[in-house]
């Protein structure tokens, strides 16, 4: 019998391990919240919760979730793809709560477009805002029309039979 194996299968007889493990217990919950209550003040990151580059078919209906972190009193909002029509081209803003046409903006801050057509193809942007500064996170908007092509930011693409398949 190989000594190394017997000693590795047996972790209480190791002194060193119980100390080890006393380190690597759980934090209660209240003290973590206490812990994030006295945290200083900082401007928003907003998490990673939705793809840079989405696709869907047309018709159907898309939701990304976004979600930040932060000091308190932060504005999240979703700016919408320009529709050409802006003034400075950087399209409308729908807040929380709000709807703009089949965009809306859930309390939560999810935005959810209803019934994508192909003109819903483009960029869009989760901003949260507080005192501290801002951050922004991009997810860019395919819409698979069922004649074969693509709409990815007012631009048609042809698909390939794999891609029509997916």
């Amino acid at each position: 019998m190989d000594d190394r194996s017997s000693s590795s299968s047996s972790p209480s007889s190791d002194p060193s391990s119980s100390s080890s493990s006393s380190s690597s217990e759980l934090i209660p919950a209240a003290q973590m919240a206490a812990s994030f209550a006295s945290a200083p003040e900082c401007e928003p990151y907003i998490l990673p919760l939705f793809p840079e580059e989405d696709a869907a078919a047309m018709g159907h209906n898309v939701t990304w979730i976004c979600k930040a972190l932060g000091s308190t009193d932060m504005a999240l909002s979703w700016r919408l793809p320009s529709d050409g029509n802006d003034s400075n081209g950087s399209g409308s803003v729908v807040g929380d709560g709000e709807c703009l046409e089949r965009a809306c903006v859930s309390r939560g801050s999810s935005l959810t477009v209803r019934f994508l057509h192909p003109g819903d193809a483009g960029r869009y942007e989760c901003v949260a805002r507080n005192k501290y500064g801002q951050d922004q996170r991009q997810v860019l908007l395919a819409v698979k029309v069922r004649n074969g092509t693509k709409r990815i930011g007012g631009k048609n693409f042809v698909l390939s039979e794999e891609q029509k398949r997916a």
